[in-house]
């Protein structure tokens, strides 16, 4: 789950397009991801745009038929980029278009009663690109970002010393940032309250911190939270993208 798969659509037999719905074929080897067979609530990639749809992965013709929900562009021959988020259910034949249509909507409403949930941690003092393509990126991985800004005194205690921004000012830099469906204060007295409050299905971490690794685990595990992955995001350029260059420069 939460693989990054990469294919080209090939256009197929357009059959989908005179009865209901466009579809998007796309081969991928299936010896290079671990995805079961079944349905999938997927996010796709396209020229940058993302699009939340719905499609059947059967390893056996190594094609993921992606349904599109929402558009009908013309997808022929460019690069997509597919995130799995949640196996809906196994894939089925149906004997008529009309059941296969009305599985189809009982799919889409499970889909959006089931949001997929993304938690982000960080201090965020001088908010430069880096950051910005960290928090863009997470949201790739499901519906919802949540973002968790840290206060001032757990700056302190870890830093030992105080941010350039207070907590106030960094929130609300981070709440204009319009694809972060929620931005929240690190709960200093019940720090962890976030997990069992939001229920994550991805926790998506900034490159270097490593300090999270053991216990955002162990507390997703006392949590009841078996299920939630734990990514890592892989800067591109970490000596460049820091939030203490961009300080230096101010000085």
């Amino acid at each position: 789950m939460y693989e990054f798969i990469k294919s080209i659509v090939i256009q197929g037999k357009q059959r989908w397009r005179t009865i209901w719905f466009p579809t998007i074929n796309c081969f991928v080897d299936k010896n290079s991801i671990e995805l079961s067979t079944g349905t999938y609530r997927v996010n796709v990639i396209i020229d940058w745009i993302t699009y939340p749809w719905i499609g059947p992965w059967f390893p056996e013709q190594s094609l993921f038929e992606v349904h599109l929900l929402d558009t009908d562009g013309y997808f022929y021959n460019k690069e997509v980029c597919i995130i799995p988020l949640a196996k809906i259910r196994e894939n089925q034949q149906f004997s008529s278009i009309e059941m296969l249509q009305e599985q189809i909507q009982k799919d889409l409403l499970r889909a959006k009663n089931n949001p997929q949930r993304v938690i982000t941690f960080g201090t965020f003092d001088y908010f430069h690109p880096g950051h910005q393509a960290y928090l863009q990126w997470a949201k790739q991985y499901g519906d919802m970002l949540i973002t968790i800004v840290a206060r001032d005194e757990t700056v302190f205690r870890i830093k030992w010393a105080y941010p350039d921004h207070n907590e106030e000012k960094r929130m609300k830099r981070l709440e204009e940032e319009t694809y972060i469906t929620i931005v929240e204060l690190w709960d200093s007295v019940n720090p962890w309250i976030c997990l069992r409050k939001w229920k994550p299905n991805v926790i998506y971490l900034w490159y270097d911190q490593h300090s999270f690794d053991t216990w955002v685990r162990e507390r997703c595990d006392k949590n009841n939270l078996d299920e939630t992955v734990i990514l890592r995001w892989n800067s591109v350029h970490p000596e460049k993208r820091k939030s203490s260059l961009l300080k230096n420069q101010e000085l």
